[in-house]
């Protein structure tokens, strides 16, 4: 597209903002090239050469020497840019506007200019820091040549086990997911080249990480560290198991690790024969997480791996590697994109049941606790690792989060959390037994709503309160 000074007025009448940045002239060219880098960077942008940077139209003189100097600039952009430059004329006095417009690729991010990343915080142009570089390197590789479709360096078809590749055929078929010619295949090596596994008569990595039987020294991030705690301290270790193996072998030990390590409770209830039998973590939700987990574990770095830590109050469960760009750790409570890191392997497992396609597997893990009114998953990112953790209780969850309450006001948070339809302020008197007074109770909602704990809807004796947590 060509602009014209029209389209120009417009464009610098937004203002300077993440993706638009304005220079007098060429004396700011070095600048304004890194601040092209940070476009390059992000999402792409517009630096308009000739506008003050209060919006103004000033124009600068063209010379063949003008060009040589920006293009000049442009060289020293690395990987090459697509960068447009359009010079548009305005005025009576020969004057023009230069527009440079930053086209990125993302198989080319990072870029850099004079040898250093930049990259873009609303309108400030800054020095890229090192793990943003590291990340956008890796999604570069991943995105050019996806690990999980990398030939194997060190393995042959005789690590795949047999029987592992044979159950999952007969669950797949039975999910209506694969071919029912699946059925007649009778050779290993047949069936992986079916399935993808084997490419130009190589296997590739998705095959180990799925049906693999040895994994050391070549496969170190198979692997999944199981915890036990007596504290919330990580140094109060009762015991810890580390493993290595595919995907199905981890996902039993560490359900296994965590029926033997977690509590059934057992309650009869009037007018029923049965007991109720209550587990201090819903199974389901669980099965959820470390599916999630293994499938999205960033495998192409060899120190990555899953882990499962318990602790007196809640259970946690850590994957290597971060949420794809454009999804945030808010969206992960609703439906949202599924942009799996390992195409191959998250392929291969929605064929099975294991996952599914829409990105509904943390979603589910809410609607469970929803259903059984249990305190909400709690998505984090730390260090490398996307970290989800299941608070056993309300009462767990509030101590933790909100130690700086007296217990009184812990006790009326729980109280409101396990009401989802919202408490009157009379229903909370009654709960405490009327040991407090009005003023009291209002003073004691007041701190909470001021923490962000509990908010309130309606006025007067109307009004009721929900949590926030």
């Amino acid at each position: 597209m060509s602009f014209s000074i029209n389209d120009i007025k417009k464009e610098i009448a937004k203002g300077e903002s993440k993706n638009i940045e304005f220079k007098k002239g060429l004396g700011q060219i070095r600048p304004a090239m890194k601040t092209l880098c940070a476009f390059l960077n992000n999402s792409g942008g517009k630096v308009f050469f000739g506008v003050t940077d209060n919006a103004e139209l000033c124009g600068l003189d063209i010379a063949d020497k003008t060009k040589r100097e920006i293009a000049e600039h442009l060289s020293k952009l690395e990987p090459h840019s697509d960068t447009e430059v359009q010079y548009i004329e305005f005025g009576k006095h020969n004057k023009f506007i230069i527009l440079l417009i930053a086209k990125p690729h993302s198989l080319s991010r990072p870029y850099s200019y004079d040898g250093t990343p930049y990259y873009r915080e609303e309108s400030t142009t800054r020095q890229m820091p090192q793990r943003l570089y590291q990340r956008l390197i890796h999604d570069r590789t991943m995105k050019s040549h996806p690990w999980d479709e990398d030939f194997v360096q060190n393995g042959s078809i005789e690590n795949i086990d047999s029987e592992k590749l044979k159950k999952y055929i007969s669950i797949s078929l039975s999910k209506g997911r694969l071919p029912q010619q699946f059925e007649s295949l009778k050779f290993k090596e047949e069936i992986l080249m079916r399935l993808g596994l084997i490419e130009q008569d190589k296997l590739v990595n998705a095959a180990i990480v799925l049906f693999g039987g040895k994994f050391l020294p070549s496969y170190p991030q198979c692997c999944i560290k199981l915890a036990l705690f007596n504290s919330d301290s990580k140094r109060d270790i009762v015991t810890s198991e580390q493993l290595h193996g595919n995907f199905f072998d981890l996902l039993r030990e560490a359900e296994l690790f965590i029926k033997r390590n977690t509590n059934i409770s057992t309650k009869f209830v009037d007018g029923k024969m049965d007991r109720e039998d209550t587990p201090d973590y819903p199974a389901m939700a669980i099965r959820e997480l470390l599916i999630n987990a293994l499938a999205h574990r960033n495998d192409a770095s060899s120190s990555g791996y899953i882990s499962v830590e318990i602790y007196p109050g809640r259970l946690e469960i850590a994957s290597f590697g971060r949420l794809p760009d454009g999804i945030l750790l808010e969206d992960l409570q609703q439906r949202h994109r599924s942009v799996p890191v390992n195409k191959l392997i998250a392929d291969l497992l929605y064929k099975a049941g294991f996952i599914e396609t829409f990105g509904t597997g943390t979603q589910e893990v809410s609607n469970i606790c929803e259903r059984l009114n249990r305190p909400l998953p709690i998505f984090s990112e730390e260090y490398g690792f996307f970290i989800a953790t299941l608070y056993k209780s309300y009462s767990d969850l509030i101590s933790q989060k909100f130690s700086q309450l007296s217990k009184r006001r812990q006790n009326i948070l729980g109280f409101v959390a396990q009401n989802k339809d919202g408490v009157s302020n009379k229903e909370i008197l009654k709960f405490l037994e009327n040991s407090i007074s009005d003023k009291t109770l209002s003073r004691d909602l007041q701190e909470l709503n001021q923490v962000g704990a509990l908010r309130s809807d309606g006025e007067a004796k109307a009004k009721k309160w929900y949590a926030s947590i």
